[in-house]
């Protein structure tokens, strides 16, 4: 999770940049890096075993102001974006912005279905 907050720290800082540059071209520069830097957090994503991954995750839909006790299963869906399987049977939808910040959606008040319970 150290590696994930350092690459969100860069793109900040990146971010920063692309406010400060004057001309076109350098303006290029700056959108290209930043391009690469949100390859990077799905490259480091990726390269994460599973249950790494999940941890991070997990915190993210925490952080989001959502209840999980436990990620236990993650799958890309997309170039940016990942689906989260809680313990408690909700899913979450997890997008990595350019800025390495984590968007979490899903229906928190969605009540799983539980054998003999027919809501």
């Amino acid at each position: 999770m150290q590696r994930l907050g350092t690459a969100t720290a860069i793109a900040a800082a990146l971010a920063l940049l692309v406010g400060c540059g004057g001309s076109k071209q350098p303006q290029q520069g700056n959108e290209a890096a930043l391009a690469n830097a949100q390859q990077d957090y799905q490259t480091q994503l990726q390269a994460m075993p599973e249950g790494s991954r999940n941890a991070v995750f997990i915190r993210a839909i925490r952080d989001a102001g959502f209840n999980c006790q436990k990620v236990d299963a993650s799958a890309a869906t997309g170039a940016t974006s990942w689906a989260a399987h809680c313990s408690d049977g909700r899913q979450w939808t997890i997008a990595i912005g350019t800025d390495g910040l984590a968007h979490v959606t899903g229906n928190p008040e969605q009540v799983p279905a539980t054998p003999g319970n027919s809501s």
